[in-house]
């Protein structure tokens, strides 16, 4: 049985470092100190079948009992447990030849309910078909979700076989959507550290170049990157403003690096711009309830 290959670029966290990094200690007790609300503590068996999930879906193949155990540092017994339960309740299924596990798309059937739901997505779907039909270029909408980009929809294009996806997450300091976001933030570098610390493949990054170039972008309005979370793609992307806030949406457009030239890039501009500026001004703003 083929396994469900879903994007992940990033190594799981054992079960005691998400507990540790989720903020589930309490608040501190000790006299002189400033007291602050104490912070929800997180029940153990959820996070353990949460990140053995995210573990699966990390996975381009599907996973056996050992090799969860030792990525996620559980007992063989805990991992099948939790296992057993995912399964029946139809989030995981075992490929009944060897024995190993792989996600069910019962996620996936849940996300896009969800992402059908999403105001943002709804009311800016006709202005993302217009540019496509427009440019005839792969568009797509993007939010900014803490240090990421998440992807809320897409519409492809036959020069852009590998663009991203509905529901695809990078590190924002990559693609052009997340830069344009970023270099808009009223704290840019205090994100960019954070990616740096929690990305591997964000380790080799000069931030202080990043952060040069995060001024040009406010400057000329959009974010240009050339492989920057995917090897051969080039995408330029604006950032959705005017709600009196920094952005959390970014419009784009993408392709092969060979078909995005610097002449189709500055063809696509101005329809690009025009786009952004058209979903500012929808009356649902990126950071209602439901995005």
């Amino acid at each position: 049985m083929k396994a469900l290959a879903l994007s992940a670029n990033r190594k799981p966290r054992g079960p005691d470092k998400a507990l540790k990094s989720s903020g589930a200690k309490m608040r501190t007790e000790s006299k002189g100190e400033p007291q602050t609300a104490p912070k929800a503590r997180l029940d153990t068996t959820v996070t353990k079948a949460m990140l053995l999930f995210e573990t699966l879906a990390a996975s381009d193949t599907p996973m056996g009992i050992s090799t969860i155990s030792k990525v996620l540092s559980l007992q063989k017994s805990n991992v099948h447990r939790l296992l057993n339960t995912l399964a029946a309740l139809g989030y995981v299924e075992q490929d009944l030849d060897t024995k190993r596990y792989f996600p069910s798309l019962k996620v996936w059937e849940i996300g896009s309910a969800i992402a059908n739901r999403s105001l943002l997505r709804v009311a800016a779907h006709p202005i993302l078909l217009e540019l496509h039909r427009e440019t005839s270029e792969a568009v797509f909408l993007s939010i900014l979700s803490d240090t990421h980009v998440l992807y809320l929809d897409a519409i492809s294009a036959p020069n852009s076989p590998a663009g991203p996806r509905l529901g695809d997450r990078a590190p924002a300091v990559f693609p052009a959507s997340g830069k344009v976001m970023l270099a808009n933030q009223h704290d840019p570098e205090g994100i960019v550290d954070r990616v740096i610390a929690m990305v591997p493949q964000a380790a080799a990054l000069k931030k202080s170049a990043l952060l040069r170039e995060f001024e040009d972008i406010r400057h000329n309005g959009y974010a240009v990157s050339t492989r920057g979370w995917r090897s051969d793609n080039t995408a330029v992307a604006a950032a959705v403003m005017g709600f009196g806030a920094p952005p959390s949406a970014a419009v784009g457009i993408g392709g092969t690096v060979e078909h995005m030239t610097k002449r189709r890039i500055s063809q696509v501009i101005r329809p690009l711009l025009e786009a952004a500026s058209k979903i500012a001004r929808l009356p649902i703003p990126p950071r209602s309830p439901v995005r």
